[in-house]
């Protein structure tokens, strides 16, 4: 459709690449991705600029594609580091699991590139040679293999060393508390988990996908090993878990690489340095009742739904939350009541007084200077 749009009204097309599609791993999964690959090699060359999220597949558009690397710009995905940094530790997983006295950390949708599979396999290898250690596998996750991986458990005589868990949004207290993050795929554009491991301060072991060589260096701050070589990633384990000072040093040079990432203001910008170079405008839809700045580039154009008049500026648009009529069967008229219902939308109490004062005197402060401010 894109491609269309291009021809029809002469607009530039940039398209945007969030995996390694020239994996020889993501080609022999399905008929699909056969297609899928065939129909990019057609299009790609059409495009005027592409985004790609890694060196990785920069370098494959180059030498398998010829794509002039002047078109391809990297822009990772964007990972906040500091969040996870300064999240504090609510799940304490060797307090959780105090029967194991090493973890090993995944965080994966369960899927089949994801390549869990050799995770399970290389675990029982470990399992076997490193039997005086009470080692853990937690895989936290969901996906349509999540039943198969649980028979794999019991086939290969694990099932009670390896734990599965839902997703949680407190992911920041199991990097911190684990020993060991491990990524298993097959392919990867990226590989966001581990970015968030190392911002978490956690070692990682992973196979050669993705941001691996780039973020993440070999016998730097973490280990890489080849696409699905379970002796390879055994020997890895066992090393880590034996030298507990190598995890140490990973850890502290993890911590010399997220000092590098860029924040989300530069990352912004970047993308709409990307967008200028198209002459096309960069558009953020917000939704929610908070009136914190979020345009961080005088290009970029915000829609949200509420906003001070005082704070607003040339380029934020307020837009009311719409929604279809409901159904008729919904409406009705309620009945009243001797006694009043009281409810509260949005700030139903404060913490303290000076919160109570604070909070009522910067809203004098807004509706005074709006009052002010000339139309």
């Amino acid at each position: 459709a894109g491609y269309l749009l291009k021809k029809k009204f002469q607009l530039p097309l940039q398209i945007q690449i969030h995996t390694d599609f020239l994996s020889p791993y993501f080609r022999k999964e399905s008929f699909k991705n056969k297609i899928r690959v065939l129909l990019a090699k057609w299009l790609l060359p059409k495009a005027d600029k592409i985004r790609v999220v890694s060196q990785r597949i920069k370098n494959s558009l180059a030498s398998k594609i010829k794509c002039p690397t002047s078109d391809v710009a990297i822009l990772p995905i964007f990972v906040d580091a500091e969040k996870i940094k300064s999240a504090p530790i609510k799940t304490d997983l060797h307090q959780k699991y105090s029967n194991h006295d090493f973890i090993i950390l995944m965080a994966s949708r369960l899927t089949k590139e994801k390549n869990i599979v050799l995770a399970l396999e290389a675990f029982a290898g470990v399992k076997c040679q490193m039997s005086d250690v009470k080692c853990l596998l937690l895989i936290v996750g969901d996906g349509p293999a999540l039943q198969k991986l649980k028979v794999k458990c019991h086939k290969l005589n694990v099932a009670t060393n390896v734990s599965f868990e839902p997703w949680t949004d407190d992911l920041a207290s199991y990097y911190k508390t684990a020993d060991l993050f491990l990524l298993t795929s097959n392919y990867e554009g990226y590989g966001r988990t581990v970015v968030e491991a190392a911002a978490g301060g956690l070692p990682t072991i992973m196979t050669d996908v993705g941001l691996a060589g780039d973020f993440l260096k070999n016998d730097f701050n973490g280990l890489v090993v080849p696409v699905n070589d379970k002796n390879a990633l055994i020997n890895a384990i066992n090393g880590m878990i034996k030298n507990r000072e190598k995890l140490k040093q990973f850890s502290q040079n993890n911590e010399k690489e997220v000092n590098l990432l860029i924040t989300k203001e530069e990352y912004l910008k970047k993308y709409a340095d990307t967008a200028e170079r198209l002459s096309k405008p960069l558009f953020i839809f917000s939704c929610g009742d908070f009136t914190d700045s979020l345009r961080f580039d005088s290009r970029i154009w915000v829609f949200r739904q509420s906003l001070y008049k005082s704070s607003m500026e040339s380029r934020d648009i307020c837009i009311p939350t719409t929604t279809e009529d409901p159904p008729k069967e919904l409406l009705f008229i309620r009945n009243k009541n001797k006694k009043p219902i009281v409810a509260f939308c949005g700030m139903g109490g404060f913490s303290s007084v000076r919160s109570w004062i604070k909070y009522h005197a910067e809203n004098l402060f807004y509706e005074c200077v709006a009052l002010l401010k000339p139309e």
